[in-house]
């Protein structure tokens, strides 16, 4: 059931893992230097409150997993666990102003809730989905401190017929883009025709404008074989009123493809870029 697939990794800044590095320049990991506790306050969000005698660690985190078994927990839990935790890190704002700060965590189990500057920003009950907010209006002034406050409720602990963990438990990774960009997890591929002659690829993109007035662009996508060969590239006009947001179709045609299958996992790339008169705001 798994021969004769054209797989496509589409390489673009949203999306976690990419495998360029001109990725680097927007999107940076932020899992160092984060303090911890396990342990619960109202004054932990304010930012009065200094949590410098806390605990210093680097993400992905799991504090369950550093404390003793104990036959009186829940066997789905592996005998570990739960509590309630709080992360906190302080950082300097690194945008300017006709940019754009996202925070994306890949993982926090569970229950968690976010605070920016002590500014409650969101909760997310779920520990396996991946959440993401917008930082920007929330940010200081371009190299000023910032503190960002993560609470993580695990105090129901036995909620899962195998072991979770608690805490944030995946990677955190701060994406910076143009106020012209493709939003977060904003693209989508599908190969809805696929023979060993050719193949279709049908490419969904959204483009968010935020200026405060109308924009330009070409929004170029190049496809790569498994080899890190050039194969094609399709482009599209894009004009923009202030503050719109569209979503743009492109297609195209790959003549002879490498099929994916078990045993040769041949994955196409697929990069998409904004270009406005030949300088790129996002690769």
């Amino acid at each position: 059931m798994w021969k004769n697939r054209l797989l496509l990794f589409f390489s673009v800044i949203q999306l976690t893992g990419s495998i360029t590095s001109l990725q680097a320049q927007n999107l940076s990991n932020f899992n160092d230097n984060w303090y911890f506790t396990l342990s619960d306050s109202p004054e932990y969000s304010l930012t009065s409150y200094k949590p410098s005698h806390w605990r210093l660690l680097n993400l992905p985190h799991d504090w369950s997993i550093e404390h003793d078994f104990s036959k009186d927990l829940e066997e789905c839990t592996a005998f570990s666990r739960g509590g309630i935790g709080w992360y906190s890190k302080v950082f300097k704002t690194p945008i300017d102003e006709n940019q754009k700060c996202y925070i994306i965590f890949d993982g926090v189990y569970n229950n968690a809730e976010f605070w920016l500057n002590g500014m409650r920003i969101g909760n997310h009950p779920y520990g396996y989905a991946p959440v993401y907010y917008d930082l920007t209006n929330l940010l200081a002034p371009k190299g000023h401190e910032n503190r960002l406050s993560v609470r993580v409720d695990h105090s129901r602990y036995a909620d899962s017929r195998w072991y979770t963990g608690s805490g944030i438990y995946r990677n955190v990774q701060l994406l910076m883009v143009d106020k012209l960009h493709i939003p977060v997890w904003g693209t989508f591929i599908t190969t809805p025709m696929v023979t060993s002659d050719k193949a279709s690829v049908a490419i969904q993109i959204d483009i968010q404008n935020d200026y405060d007035i109308a924009q330009k662009a070409e929004l170029i996508t190049d496809i790569f074989d498994p080899n890190g060969v050039f194969v094609k590239r399709i482009q599209s006009s894009v004009e923009m009123q202030a503050a719109e947001k569209q979503v743009i179709k492109q297609s195209i045609e790959i003549g002879n493809p490498q099929l994916w299958d078990v045993d040769n996992p041949h994955l196409y790339t697929a990069k998409t870029k904004i270009d406005i008169e030949g300088k790129v705001l996002q690769q």
